[in-house]
C-alpha cells in the first residue's frame, strides 16, 4: 500500500474565447521488484479548440485548358492594336496581379500535457489499520486451531478405540495382559464409545473427546506397557541365548 500526494496542476486555456477548455487526470502505476503498486507518473491533459487560418488548395486546371488560355491572348493581342483606348485596356490587363493565396478560417482541437508533481509518503499501513489486521489474524489463528484440536481429539479417540478393541479380542496381541475381568467390561466400554462417536458424538466438544480418551488411558495405558515390556524381554532373551550358544 501506497501513500502518494499529487501537486494540482494549472490549465492554460480556460477562458478560450470558443469555450472552456476540458481537462482530465491521468495517472499510471507499475508494480515494483517487489510486486508493490508504486505510482510512476501523474499529468493533467487538456484539450481545447482554436481558430486558425488554412490555406485553400488551388484546383489545377483540367486537360485542354491550354488551348483556351492561347486564345485568351489572341484577344488581348487584337485589343492591343486597336487605338488608345485599348492600349491602355491592354496594359492593365497586363499589370493584373497573379492570384494571391486566399485562406479559411478552420475550428482546430490542440491537446496539450502538463506533467504533475507528487510526493511518496510510504508503502506501509497506519499503526491504528496494521494492529487491526494482526488481531484478526490472531483471532483467525485460534479459531483454526480449536477446530484443528476438536477434529485430532476425535481422530485420537476413534484411533485408541479400535487399537484396543481389536487388540484385546481373541487372538490378539494384548490378550493375555489383561485379566479377564478388566479385558471384558473394557471391550465393552470401548463398544459404547465407537457407537456414540458415529451417533451423538459425531459433534461432541473437546472436553468430552478428551475425557473419554483419558479414561481409556488409565485403563488400556498398563495393559500395553506389559505387553511392550514382554515382547522385549522375550526379543532379549532369544538374541542373548543366540549369541551365547
Amino acid at each position: 500500500m501506497g501513500q502518494y500526494i499529487v501537486k494540482a496542476g494549472t490549465p492554460k486555456h480556460t477562458e478560450n474565447p470558443l469555450g472552456k477548455s476540458k481537462v482530465k487526470f491521468q495517472f499510471k502505476v507499475i508494480n515494483n521488484i517487489h510486486q508493490i503498486p508504486c505510482l510512476e507518473s501523474t499529468e493533467l491533459i487538456e484539450t481545447w479548440n482554436e481558430e486558425e487560418k488554412v490555406l485553400i488548395k488551388k484546383v489545377e486546371p483540367a486537360a485542354g485548358s491550354g488551348k483556351v488560355e492561347e486564345e485568351v491572348k489572341e484577344k488581348k493581342e487584337k485589343k492591343g492594336k486597336k487605338g488608345k483606348k485599348d492600349k491602355k485596356e491592354a496594359e492593365e490587363v497586363k499589370e493584373t496581379p497573379k492570384d494571391e493565396p486566399q485562406y479559411e478560417i478552420k475550428k482546430i482541437s490542440k491537446t496539450a500535457t502538463y506533467p504533475l508533481k507528487f510526493e511518496t509518503q510510504g508503502h506501509s499501513m497506519a499503526p491504528a489499520v496494521r494492529q487491526q489486521f494482526c488481531q484478526l489474524e490472531k483471532d483467525l489463528t485460534m479459531s483454526d486451531r480449536k477446530f484443528l484440536d476438536l477434529k485430532e481429539a476425535k481422530n485420537d479417540l476413534e484411533s485408541y478405540s479400535y487399537e484396543f478393541r481389536n487388540n484385546l479380542g481373541e487372538y490378539g496381541n494384548y490378550e493375555n495382559y489383561a485379566l479377564k475381568e478388566v479385558r471384558e467390561p473394557f471391550i465393552a466400554q470401548i463398544n459404547e464409545v465407537v457407537d456414540w462417536l458415529y451417533g451423538a458424538g459425531e459433534n461432541a466438544t473437546l472436553e468430552e473427546y478428551t475425557s473419554r480418551l483419558d479414561t481409556f488411558k488409565q485403563i488400556g495405558g498398563p495393559i500395553k506397557k506389559r505387553y511392550v515390556f514382554y515382547s522385549m524381554v522375550g526379543e532379549s532373551i532369544k538374541l542373548y541365548e543366540q549369541k551365547n550358544t
